[in-house]
């Protein structure tokens, strides 16, 4: 059976943040082990719950469930930093699920469900399979911002989309508030 159709996206609570921040965790030090040859690495935040305590309120967070099972999560900002772009804040999968399909499958449908004119995420500039993944899904890089207290450069990518909508974030919402 193809694991993409037990796929679900779930909205995440205050309630989440342990689990959440496991899986993160998780996926952002494989990353960083396998990438940047460094044992743990991620945004300021990423293994204590912080990061998920400042994001979620001012920004839409779904789990990327299989089944029962947490194995990821996504994070959006809806007409930011104007009407008609939003913002990938974040994706991450647990690094036992990577390279099925999912991460296509769930792009997908975030393009889908929250439509927009343009798209907007970053990742590290050492990052090269997430460079490929993004760019196989029609964004290019736009630009670079230094990340001071991180000790790296992110790429910025935007992707035209080709319809255009009204504005972002129009479709099914999913609202994500620190309770």
């Amino acid at each position: 059976m193809d694991v993409r159709s037990q796929i679900r996206f779930v909205k995440a609570t205050k309630a989440d943040i342990p689990a959440l921040t496991e899986v993160m965790t998780r996926s952002f030090n494989d990353d960083s082990q396998r990438f940047r040859g460094e044992p743990e690495g991620g945004p300021d935040g990423y293994n204590d719950g912080r990061f998920f305590q400042q994001w979620m309120g001012p920004a839409n967070c779904l789990k990327i469930m299989l089944g029962e099972r947490l194995i990821g999560a996504f994070m959006l900002f809806f007409d930011y930093p104007e009407k008609g772009t939003n913002v990938m804040g974040t994706i991450f999968l647990d690094p036992e699920y990577q390279n099925q399909g999912i991460g296509t499958y769930t792009m997908e449908h975030i393009h889908r469900e929250f439509p927009a004119k343009r798209w907007i995420l970053d990742t590290p500039e050492w990052h090269t399979r997430n460079h490929r993944f993004y760019e196989k899904l029609g964004y290019r890089k736009v630009s670079e911002r230094e990340e001071p207290h991180a000790g790296f450069t992110l790429r910025i990518y935007q992707k035209d989309m080709l319809e255009t909508p009204t504005g972002g974030g129009a479709g099914t919402h999913y609202w994500c508030y620190i309770m």
